[in-house]
């Protein structure tokens, strides 16, 4: 009884240790100006203190399946992720569809990487303006 005991407790001790945590993390997405803008998790950006943009990518679902509009370039030196940052130099014609936008941040360091994504559908009006 104490052996299989022991041995529960093993495997609960193991098991848990290889959990595995959340791979992408949930992320704001907002219209500005006809600009797309994100913004961070509180709580991760509380959590951290200063989080640097390591880059990010934006695709556009097609028919035929995902196709990336643009991604970031990931050379150093790498800027502290403002509380709301807008991709006003991305080169998109931004339209109604359905997008997904993936963003990669990293600690000082480089030791602890997150990743974020949001997937969203754009509506426009007969004005041009976009919306969520």
């Amino acid at each position: 009884m104490r052996r299989s005991l022991l041995l529960l407790a093993l495997t609960l001790l193991l098991v848990s240790c290889h959990l595995p945590r959340q791979y992408l993390l949930p992320l704001k997405v907002v219209v500005e100006n006809n600009s797309l803008c994100f913004s961070l998790p509180p709580e991760v950006m509380n959590h951290h203190g200063a989080l640097y943009y390591a880059g990010a990518s934006i695709s556009l679902r097609e028919e035929e399946g995902w196709r990336v509009l643009w991604q970031s370039s990931l050379q150093p030196p790498l800027s502290v992720i403002p509380q709301k940052k807008c991709f006003d130099d991305a080169p998109i014609n931004w339209r109604a569809g359905t997008y997904s936008l993936l963003v990669v941040s990293s600690t000082a360091e480089g030791k602890v990487r997150h990743r974020f994504e949001k997937t969203f559908t754009l509506t426009q009006d007969r004005t041009g303006h976009l919306a969520l």
